[in-house]
């Protein structure tokens, strides 16, 4: 009946079977009914043959709605239904992809084997027509050339074929290219199929060569271009059922993403950044097999993306990876850096546009080489974590080369469309100095070693290489023209107060780095006391050692002597020196003067400065020495050392008769053990040579004093024994060197003595809030 309607042209009597067919009897409740209706729609199909082309809409649309059906039997009736209906429509049921392609992934995802089963058969179904396009909208010239390789011969044949005809079929060219070539040459080789774009070459005979230039063909691809279909269409389907929690859905998904991949000319890498963030995230699937089809498909697109370069939407795709680099899965998350390296060398300075969000991606993986995780990951998967690592280290190093003296800043003048700027800077992105900086604190308060390492690296980076760039600076309202090291100085704020606290880390490393980021804060303008940075730095870091004792004895030293080497030693002990002779806190002052003190006389850091107070010869050498004298008059037994070192015995040997007047505690007298060791020490040879003039009068007085204060310990023995060596001499007059420095040696006593007089008030004060508060605990 349907062959006889058709041959006789009776389309309404077509139509209206069909309307009983897929309305009437589908709107039947009983699944019977509806089965009989869909093998109905099937044998209507079968019938028309590749008429029923021109029916799709009627055939389709009611076996799509049969595969939401609850009844099972009902749902893989459709599924057979739609296999046979497109087995028939082949390329020409495209133009209803969007409807079959929903109705297939509700199929493939069926909790039923038997609709899986039937769904898997139409899923390679859809798949063969999608590759063999039934729509040809290109036109072909009369002639084209055929190609014998038997024979090494070329013939031309006639081809007075015009497919205009969007039912038009490829396969009738193929055909006809049969029939007249073997009319033109029996010996004819049988034809291999192959794909060598995504036009109708994939339809001829390899033996067939198009070189004649009477044959054109669109270079336009047939099934993305034809105006019945488009592939982002298929993507954004494709986007949608790729978030579900299927595993039959996803392998679906991941498998039509093969396809469409597969494809030639499916202009797929536009439409990227839509599967990249479903894909990464089927990539920590518990389900193998989608993890390895999602890893398999990820390394081609990133095979076809190096191989396109610059034409890839990089941007876009650089977001979704940063997202994706901190995943708690380790595939996840090294296939995220690793792409973001490949873009990184592919993109060269261009990238640094998106500096700051890389940065937030892969400074935190730094942190897979701390000892503490590696003894974790041991038995776990260390493998995976050092590819993370040394992979975030590469694209670490990588934007580190990109900054340079020439690199463009966002905001700066000639940064973006300007003239200036030169260089491959010039070229690529601009970078957002701002947004870097502030990853860059963030990450300085991460707990791993090895990433506040790196992050002080780049702000060390930064500051050797930006302040060369005298570009204006237009994002700061309030600043209208800021050259690169203004900008650098404001933003600076920020990084002061981070660095500053990573100094308390506990990792050499971390605060030695630190400590040189502060230095070249404070320098990056040439003298550091004009630095407003100099005076805060040097606050600051007196605050964190007054506020922490144990940070004070165990990483006191280490931190001086590492700014005395990045800054100039003399400068340094003159502004702490001014800033503790203000020093409200008598705690604290005695011990930090006696910190500078041990040192001053014992650190290698400090050979310059300690040779230039032992000669004593110069003015600026007196106005040090008298701005320690105030400094130091917090700390006794300092101050003596600080006479002996600068020759002043004289002074010392007065200076040492106060002494007496002063509660002699515990610590006192350990801190004159500590200097009886120094004078036995090479440091103070000079000094003990010095006994065997014959003008040491005052030296030998000022040590029998300090021997008198010693209780019988080892220290007393020890400089007994060495002033026992010493021949006798009479009294010399005061030491020349003291003698000819213009120094009021009487009102720095006094001072002395003043403030002496404030610690022991300090201490009765002490120790009187003491006993209140024991009274109050004990009444």
């Amino acid at each position: 009946m349907v062959k006889d309607f058709n041959d006789a042209g009776n389309s309404s009597q077509l139509r209206r079977l069909l309307r009983v067919l897929g309305q009437d009897l589908m709107a039947s409740t009983n699944p019977n009914v509806k089965n009989g209706a869909l093998m109905g729609l099937s044998s209507v199909a079968v019938g028309l043959g590749k008429d029923s082309t021109l029916y799709l809409p009627e055939l389709l649309q009611p076996i799509i709605a049969c595969c939401s059906e609850a009844e099972s039997r009902v749902r893989y009736q459709a599924a057979e239904a739609l296999y046979n209906v497109l087995k028939i429509a082949r390329g020409a049921a495209l133009a209803q992809f969007a409807p079959l392609f929903d109705a297939l992934a509700r199929l493939a995802a069926d909790p039923e084997p038997q609709v899986k089963q039937g769904a898997e058969l139409l899923d390679r179904m859809l798949k063969d027509s999608y590759r063999e396009p039934a729509f040809l909208p290109q036109l072909f010239a009369s002639t084209c050339i055929v190609f014998y390789p038997s024979h090494n011969h070329r013939v031309e044949v006639p081809l007075d074929i015009v497919t205009e005809c969007p039912n038009f079929e490829a396969s009738s060219i193929v055909s006809l290219l049969r029939e007249t070539s073997s009319n033109r040459k029996p010996s004819l080789q049988r034809p291999h199929y192959h794909f060598i774009t995504s036009s109708v070459h994939s339809y001829f005979p390899q033996d067939i060569v198009t070189e004649s230039p009477n044959f054109e063909v669109s270079s336009i691809d047939i099934v993305t271009e034809s105006p019945n279909f488009e592939v982002s269409s298929i993507v954004g389907l494709l986007r949608e059922r790729m978030y579900t929690r299927s595993a039959f859905g996803r392998q679906f998904a991941v498998s039509w993403v093969a396809v469409l991949d597969a494809q030639p000319g499916a202009a797929l890498a536009p439409l990227l950044p839509e599967l990249l963030d479903p894909l990464l995230n089927m990539l920590a699937d518990p389900v193998p097999e989608i993890r390895r089809m999602c890893d398999l498909q990820l390394n081609e697109f990133l095979r076809g993306i190096k191989k396109q370069g610059s034409r890839a939407p990089l941007a876009a795709l650089t977001a979704t990876l940063i997202t994706h680099a901190q995943a708690a899965d380790e595939l996840v998350q090294l296939t995220a850096i690793t792409w973001l390296k490949e873009f990184v060398e592919l993109s060269g300075p261009a990238m640094l546009a998106q500096c700051s969000g890389v940065l937030l991606a892969v400074l935190p993986c730094l942190a897979y080489a701390d000892d503490q995780r590696r003894s974790i990951l041991d038995t776990v998967v260390i493998g995976v974590y050092m590819n993370i690592r040394e992979t975030a280290a590469t694209v670490n190093f990588q934007l580190t080369k990109l900054v340079g003296p020439d690199t463009l800043v966002a905001g700066a003048g000639g940064g973006e469309g300007g003239e200036g700027g030169g260089g491959a800077g010039s070229e690529g992105g601009a970078l957002d100095l701002k947004a870097v900086v502030g990853v860059l604190v963030q990450m300085l308060h991460h707990s791993s070693v090895h990433t506040k390492v790196a992050v002080l690296d780049w702000i060390l980076h930064l500051y050797n290489k930006l302040p060369n760039e005298l570009t204006a600076i237009t994002w700061l309202k309030e600043f209208v023209e800021l050259s690169g090291p203004a900008l650098m100085m404001k933003l600076s704020e920020e990084v002061f107060g981070a660095c500053v606290g990573a100094v308390c880390e506990p990792a050499h490393d971390v605060a030695r780095r630190a400590l040189a980021a502060l230095a070249e804060l404070c320098t990056c303008h040439g003298d550091p006391e004009s630095s407003p940075y100099y005076s805060m730095l040097l606050r600051a870091l007196l605050r964190l050692l007054a506020a922490d004792d144990a940070l004070l004895e165990d990483r006191g030293a280490f931190i001086i002597r590492q700014l005395c080497v990045l800054l100039n030693a003399e400068d340094i002990y003159l502004a702490w020196a001014k800033i503790l002779v203000e020093e409200a806190d008598l705690g604290f002052a005695p011990t930090m003067v006696h910190q500078l003190s041990t040192i001053l006389l014992t650190a290698a850091e400090l050979y310059e400065l300690r040779q230039q107070l032992r000669s004593f010869d110069k003015p600026a050498t007196w106005r040090l020495f008298t701005a320690l004298y105030n400094c130091w008059c917090h700390s006794p037994v300092s101050l003596l050392a600080l006479c002996l070192l600068t020759h002043n015995y004289a002074h010392a040997h007065t200076l040492i008769a106060t002494f007496g007047d002063l509660e002699v505690t515990v610590d006192f007298l350990t801190e004159v053990d500590q200097l009886v060791q120094l004078i036995e020490s090479p440091i103070f040879a000079y000094l003990r040579l010095e006994l065997l003039g014959a003008d040491s009068g005052a030296l030998r007085g000022a040590l029998y004093g300090l021997l008198m204060l010693l209780p019988q310990s080892d220290a007393f023995h020890t400089l007994r024994r060495r002033l026992q060596c010493v021949p006798p001499a009479p009294a010399p007059p005061p030491a020349p060197a003291a003698a000819q420095a213009d120094i009021d040696f009487a009102s720095l006593l006094e001072e002395f003595k003043r403030v002496q007089h404030r610690h022991r008030q300090f201490k009765m004060a002490d120790r009187g809030r003491a006993r209140s508060l024991m009274d109050k605990a004990y009444p």
